[in-house]
């Protein structure tokens, strides 16, 4: 069965992802941008502390508190 055979789970999995860009927005700057960068456009985290002139340990770190907040987001809704 391919995507286009299953139009409603097509549709639940376009809410997850509206719904997970949504929650990524309410992220803390820092974090937001840590998360995304690694997420959405798979930079890996020295490549990232390059880009945004902060030690590797600092994006771990940054990244890791925002999924913290994205699971205590999802657990609130």
């Amino acid at each position: 069965m391919t995507a286009t055979d299953d139009p409603a789970g097509e549709l639940v999995a376009g809410e997850e992802r509206s719904r997970l860009r949504e929650a990524v927005l309410r992220l803390p700057d820092r974090a937001r941008e840590a998360v995304t960068l690694h997420y959405w456009h798979e930079m890996p985290f020295d490549q990232i502390a390059a880009v945004l002139d902060i030690p590797v340990g600092t994006v771990k770190s940054r990244v890791a508190y925002g999924l913290a907040r994205l699971r205590t987001m999802e657990t609130q809704s």
